[in-house]
């Protein structure tokens, strides 16, 4: 079993994906036009805005900046 240290340093460890020219046009353009958002995505959303809702609603609950 890993030590947490050795988990940690896996982490840190940056990752270089090296891509073809076609796959780094492929990517640069899904960046720049996604797609459509799909309906369980949207319903995803909905629930994350319901739930930052009813957080504020509860006194003494820190902000956003302070949840993440």
């Amino acid at each position: 079993m890993p030590t947490p240290i050795s988990g940690l340093h896996a982490i840190k460890q940056p990752e270089v994906i090296l891509l073809s020219p076609e796959d780094q046009k492929l990517f640069v353009q899904a960046l720049l036009s996604p797609p459509e958002r799909s309906p369980a995505l949207q319903r995803a959303f909905a629930r994350r805005q319901d739930f930052e809702r009813y957080l504020q609603a509860i006194p003494n609950v820190p902000d956003k900046a302070d949840k993440c």
